[in-house]
């Protein structure tokens, strides 16, 4: 196992309003209710936390000095393995202003990345790390580690490399953005990067590759050119592309190709859908941390994509390792996992 998963990202406030309807310009609506939780990166730390609880997860973020990082300090305290040790406090904690409404049940997203907008290389502490994977996630949203270097291509691909250098596994994600910024980051990221879990919208950015029909359909033949399009930016381990319904896995070594089916849980199980992408990523890193081979991280990784289905939230519900693993013995009965390339 590994000493440490370091996740680097933004640990967000998402504060939540809920209204009976989202307003047209210039209208009103009325918040009938109100709610807080962690978001971001947050997301990934909290399942870690509870999949397995002697993980050492060490949490590289910006945080505030207000009300917002007093809740996030209490959640993560809740954990004996998570550390915060190594984050940096500055003024106000990034937020996220989310207005639920109530009758479309669709959201809609403010975001105030606040003291995010300074999160820079020298607020990563990869010191006595040796041995670690390190997590980036969220390319898009990182401050001043999306700015260009031009030794790297970005400054996250130096700390990619700087990771490395230092005996680190690399493992990144992004945010669903499509600017040429956030392409260009992600791609000069993925040349220092032994692992990259992407969904499929994500994937079709980086890779230029076209992976959806006009029906919103997956594309498979497209599917295993953007994944071998991705590794060929720099990868040398694995590459995953998760969507609703199929998720593919790349083996880099042996260039195999996985499919794997997301698991058939009724509608009724579904509470929400909010952090399904960090939990299955979670799943992933779980399984790089013991040693599984792709084929069973894809299967892992569905299975925690699922477990956070059961909360609105997207962390209440996940559960440790084993408890979830129960779920794909009851959900993944009709599924197809197979090796499409050989």
């Amino acid at each position: 196992m590994s000493k440490s998963i370091i996740v680097v990202g933004p640990v967000i406030l998402d504060k939540h309003y809920f209204i009976n309807k989202y307003p047209s310009e210039s209208s009103l609506a009325t918040i009938s209710d109100t709610s807080a939780s962690i978001g971001g990166s947050g997301n990934l730390i909290l399942d870690l936390a509870k999949l397995d609880n002697k993980i050492h997860i060490v949490v590289n973020s910006v945080i505030g000095k207000d009300e917002g990082a007093t809740l996030i300090k209490q959640e993560f305290s809740k954990y004996n393995n998570i550390d915060m040790s190594n984050t940096v406090v500055l003024e106000n904690t990034p937020t996220t202003h989310v207005m639920d409404s109530l009758s479309t049940k669709q959201r809609t997203f403010f975001f105030d990345a606040a003291s995010n907008r300074d999160f820079d290389i020298n607020c990563v502490k990869l010191d006595k790390a040796k041995g670690s994977l390190l997590q980036v996630e969220y390319i898009g949203l990182i401050g001043k580690l999306m700015d260009e270097d031009k030794d790297y291509g970005s400054k996250i691909a130096k700390l990619l490399y700087l990771a490395k250098q230092n005996g680190m596994k690399t493992s990144i994600d992004m945010v669903s953005k499509n600017d040429e910024t956030t392409i260009k980051v992600a791609r000069s990221a993925l040349k220092y990067s032994d692992y990259c879990t992407v969904n499929e919208l994500e994937a079709q950015s980086i890779s230029g590759i076209e992976i959806k029909d006009s029906d919103d359909n997956i594309i498979e033949e497209n599917i295993i050119k953007a994944l071998d399009k991705i590794k060929s930016f720099g990868v040398t381990t694995w590459v995953v592309i998760h969507s609703k319904f199929f998720n593919y896995g790349l083996d880099c070594n042996t260039n195999k190709v996985y499919k794997a089916e997301s698991l058939d849980v009724p509608k009724s199980y579904i509470k929400g859908t909010t952090g399904a992408g960090d939990a299955f990523l979670s799943g992933i890193l779980i399984s790089i941390d013991r040693g599984f081979d792709l084929e069973k991280a894809l299967k892992v990784a569905c299975s925690t994509a699922v477990c956070s289905l059961a909360s609105v939230d997207g962390t209440s519900a996940m559960k440790n390792y084993e408890k979830v693993m129960e779920l794909f013995d009851i959900y993944s009965k009709g599924c197809v996992y197979e090796e499409i390339r050989n």
